[in-house]
């Protein structure tokens, strides 16, 4: 999972090289990322998904044209790669999830459930939940009570990269080993990146557990303890 706000262009470049990371060995059954993929872009005028599909970004032809609308493009991005845990390997269960100009991306398991015979992870649920709260909070208020909802309940990892538009968020903790569960921000020409994986060229600094970042359109940002 990467995103990326900037208003002098994308790190293009990176957002190709992340597919490779599909195939990962760090996941907790081996078998690496490889059960989606979503590249969301919101560039102040319109808003949506520039690709998505229930198979491997890696190598993928779609993944690497997709990545190419990028280019010369100014706003916010997100790319998730998923390792299905809840809801069945289909597209419309791929991150990042976008409700308006919100969307959310997430890694890790949370125990939410949808109703009988509904085929949603529950990133989707954890969402909803957000989407809800955001009709009578501001985004950064509604984000925060979906963080504490989710653990209020059994969770593995609540790695999260969401946007309003506006604004990139990017939220870490976790209660099983942390490797699985990175994220780390780093300052590009006309913005930020916020990764779980470190690439090479970036100074990185790692966000704690429990702490969320909040990114602006400038690249400023603040952090804080959630």
């Amino acid at each position: 999972m990467m995103g990326s706000i900037s208003s002098k262009g994308f790190p293009v470049d990176e957002f190709e090289a992340f597919g490779t990371y599909a195939h990962s060995e760090i996941s907790p059954d081996g078998r690496g990322q490889v059960d989606g993929w979503g590249l969301y872009l919101d560039d102040g005028k319109s808003n949506g998904y520039l690709g998505r599909q229930a198979k491997s970004a890696f190598g993928n032809l779609e993944f690497l044209a997709s990545v190419q609308k990028l280019k010369g493009e100014n706003g916010v991005a997100i790319v998730h790669l998923r390792n299905a845990s809840r809801g069945s390997v289909r597209q419309e269960n791929s991150h990042p999830f976008v409700n308006g100009r919100l969307a959310l991306a997430h890694n890790g398991t949370v125990q939410f459930e949808g109703g009988p015979g509904e085929d949603v992870t529950d990133t989707e649920l954890l969402f909803r939940y957000i989407v809800e709260k955001n009709a009578s909070l501001n985004f950064h208020d509604a984000l925060i009570d979906g963080i504490r909802q989710a653990r209020s309940r059994k969770y593995t990892g609540l790695v999260l990269l969401a946007t309003d538009g506006s604004s990139l968020f990017g939220f870490r903790d976790y209660i099983e080993p942390d490797a699985y569960y990175p994220l780390s921000y780093c300052s590009i020409e006309g913005g930020l990146m916020i990764s779980q994986v470190k690439s090479k060229g970036h100074e990185w600094h790692d966000l704690g557990k429990g702490q969320l970042i909040a990114v602006r359109a400038d690249g400023s940002y603040s952090l804080e303890e959630v």
